[in-house]
């Protein structure tokens, strides 16, 4: 839109110079074949009644927190927890016929 504005002999502002410098430096890291999507991961622990959980959930954090950046759910812990313990599309039951 800055491109076009600027042709069309209207005035840009500064901001709209840098956004504008954003979104080429943005194609420019597509079309060098970065990619624009981040990959997360969700991870969840289960340990017999008579183990210390505790202990086996600080052992998992500390293996990936040397390999990954760990993040703060923020009152997200239980969607993630069904995104970390149910495998998608295995195991569940298919509902088009019961909805028939």
């Amino acid at each position: 839109m800055t491109d076009w504005k600027a042709n069309k002999g209207f005035n840009t502002t500064a901001a709209e110079h840098r956004k504008a410098g954003g979104a080429r430096n943005q194609e420019s890291a597509v079309a060098a074949g970065h990619s624009m999507v981040r990959f997360t991961v969700a991870a969840s622990i289960t340990v017999p009644a008579g183990w210390n959980l505790e202990d086996h959930a600080a052992k998992l954090e500390n293996d990936a927190s040397g390999r990954f950046r760990l993040l703060r759910l923020e009152l997200a812990q239980d969607s993630a927890f069904v995104a970390a313990a149910l495998p998608v599309g295995i195991g569940l039951p298919r509902l088009r016929g019961a909805l028939d």
